[in-house]
């Protein structure tokens, strides 16, 4: 009897080391399969990043205002504030004026910037050639004495005449 209960525990304690190796492997290969998934997903996506994009951008600016247009269109209580589609454009709305208002006040700025750059950069350009370039030659020499250049030795003339 007492050899009968050993065989069960030992039966059972092998059982357990079974199941344990069972969901470790089933825990390996859900694992492999999800990374395997997100590297399929990322392929697909780098491979057709230029038709893909425009809807990434477009999930990313429906997950952004899911919760305005939700909070717009219906109350706390469960009823109905607004029609979705109503709550849909007036997002829109708000976000294109938003745009339009920053650009607005942006582009005039960023017009005389351009400007002025456009008249400064023939000076930036030679001061960049005659004094920072020298600069930071001579700091990159000093600082690794490899990048010196090795003048070459004077090539002497001939003193006899042709």
């Amino acid at each position: 009897m007492a050899q009968d209960e050993d065989i069960d525990e030992s039966e059972e304690s092998g059982a357990g080391v079974r199941s344990r190796r069972q969901s470790a492997a089933d825990w390996w290969r859900r694992t492999a399969k999800l990374w395997g998934f997100l590297a399929f997903c990322i392929l697909i996506v780098f491979l057709a990043r230029q038709v893909v994009l425009p809807f990434i951008f477009a999930l990313l600016i429906a997950f952004i205002l899911s919760p305005l247009v939700r909070r717009l269109s219906v109350r706390s209580d469960g009823s109905h504030r607004m029609p979705t589609g109503a709550a849909i454009l007036v997002c829109y709305l708000v976000i294109i004026g938003l745009i339009a208002v920053f650009m607005l006040i942006l582009l005039p700025r960023l017009s005389r910037d351009v400007a002025r750059i456009g008249r400064e950069a023939p000076g930036l350009y030679t001061k960049l050639n005659d004094q920072w370039a020298p600069q930071a030659a001579r700091w990159l020499e000093n600082r690794f004495p490899s990048l010196r250049t090795q003048e070459a030795p004077a090539v002497e003339r001939a003193v006899v005449s042709d």
